[in-house]
């Protein structure tokens, strides 16, 4: 799963439906409501919170790299095993007697069972654990959002916003209008007293 993309999926509902109860809210419903920017993929990948659930993420996503690579060698030295059988089944030596060949050939059927079950067992290990991971990682994104959406919801609320609307859905975008930074300003200052550790 793309973090950034999981990230607007997440966000992009709480901020398209985010309706700050700004003071002055019926003098603001004569002009119109007020609407900002915010960048999604910004907030997570730029923010103190953002980046250490981001990181906590790679940790998941690296255990699944691990298992792939530890699978492949295994897999890797089986095969390897079984090319040397082949080849010396192939080599006709006139010492080995058809006794002999009979018993190499059957070693390699069974180095050849033995080979596709690891590969299918791995390749359902790997399955498994990247279901486990994903799930974990709706969780992160989920706690993520959780932390992220009063600092939104703060930064609106101090800027009048009547709503939010993702900058990655939006065909122009005008920085006056985008509170990225703030949000960004307000989560950090947050981490730094230590008030939304995950």
């Amino acid at each position: 799963m793309n973090r950034k993309s999981a990230v607007i999926r997440i966000l992009l509902p709480a901020a398209l439906l985010l309706a700050a109860a700004a003071p002055g809210g019926a003098q603001q419903a004569a002009t119109g409501p007020k609407i900002a920017l915010i960048d999604a993929n910004r907030l997570f990948t730029e923010s103190k919170l953002g980046k250490s659930y981001g990181a906590k993420i790679d940790e998941l996503n690296q255990k699944i790299r691990a298992l792939q690579q530890e699978k492949e060698a295994g897999a890797a030295a089986q095969s390897a095993e079984l090319t040397r059988l082949r080849e010396e089944l192939q080599k006709q030596d006139p010492s080995m007697t058809a006794a002999d060949r009979t018993e190499k050939a059957q070693q390699i059927r069974s180095k050849e069972r033995d080979l596709q079950a690891f590969v299918e067992d791995g390749r359902a290990e790997i399955q498994s654990l990247q279901q486990r991971v994903q799930e974990q990682a709706q969780s992160l994104h989920n706690e993520y959002q959780s932390k992220m959406r009063p600092h939104i919801g703060a930064v609106a609320a101090e800027k009048g916003i009547d709503f939010l609307i993702d900058a990655a859905v939006t065909l122009q975008l005008n920085q006056t209008y985008n509170i990225t930074d703030d949000v960004i300003a307000h989560a950090d200052a947050a981490e730094a007293t230590g008030g939304t550790k995950p």
